[in-house]
């Protein structure tokens, strides 16, 4: 009975960290999905045991953002189990509360955590397991709402000795609203428009279909006389601006 009492503190505590530190960042609500892979042996057995011994799992979660440094994850994880001495393909049904430490760097892809929780696990929906999950999380940003998760963790078992390890591999993806400016390149992020190439821009070319050059508003001079072959009245001969583009015959 007491540790049933522990576990219920346990999530009380967790449960009030939402409110107690809660900083309501942009997006702090995410959902994961992972697959899982269960070891009941390497723990029993003390040395690793095969991966033909693992067995599969699943788990969706719901991760809050505390803080900078701090999340609340509650996964509810399914599966199979192998026990050592117990073969026979056991079904659970497990749900955890972890309190997440983390890494986090805006300008980094990457974000390590450790994590500790408390859950309960069902065996064949007969027996409860209580179990004390640690371990360690990363996540690796996907786009600007989505992420990878890779995970390990040990969970120590406090009511059938049915100590594991649990890996997993999945994704999440933060949740919200995606605004207009979301899905809008910004401004200082589109190249100007430039339709003839000659590296004046079209909303500075005063001849934004031909190639020209920049001392002259993107026009051409095909004499190369200083003067704009559309103001040029001579504009395949060098001449003089005074003659407005022809030869000075003077």
């Amino acid at each position: 009975m007491k540790k049933i009492y522990l576990s219920l503190i346990c999530w009380a505590i967790l449960a009030s960290a939402t409110t107690l530190f809660a900083q309501n960042p942009e997006r702090p609500n995410s959902i994961m999905a992972k697959k899982l892979w269960i070891d009941h042996y390497s723990p029993v057995d003390g040395e690793r045991t095969e991966f033909e011994n693992f067995t599969d799992g699943f788990e969706v979660g719901y991760l809050r953002n505390l803080s900078p440094w701090l999340n609340a994850y509650f996964p509810m994880k399914v599966g199979v189990i192998n026990l050592p001495e117990d073969i026979n393909n056991k079904k659970i049904f497990g749900l955890d509360g972890v309190a997440q430490i983390q890494y986090y760097r805006p300008e980094s892809p990457i974000s390590p955590y450790l994590l500790v929780g408390i859950g309960g696990v069902m065996e064949d929906f007969v027996v409860t397991d209580y179990q004390y999950p640690v371990g360690v999380w990363f996540n690796f940003r996907l786009g600007k709402f989505g992420f990878v998760n890779i995970q390990g963790e040990y969970r120590r078992s406090l009511t059938l000795d049915h100590h594991n390890f649990q890996y997993g591999i999945g994704m999440g993806f933060m949740l919200g609203k995606i605004s207009d400016e979301d899905l809008t390149i910004p401004l200082d992020q589109i190249a100007p428009l430039d339709k003839d190439g000659d590296g004046v821009v079209d909303s500075k070319d005063d001849c934004p279909d031909v190639k020209g050059l920049a001392a002259l508003g993107g026009c051409p001079d095909r004499d190369q006389d200083g003067i704009k072959d559309d103001k040029d009245e001579c504009p395949d001969v060098f001449g003089a601006k005074s003659a407005m583009g022809c030869p000075d015959t003077d």
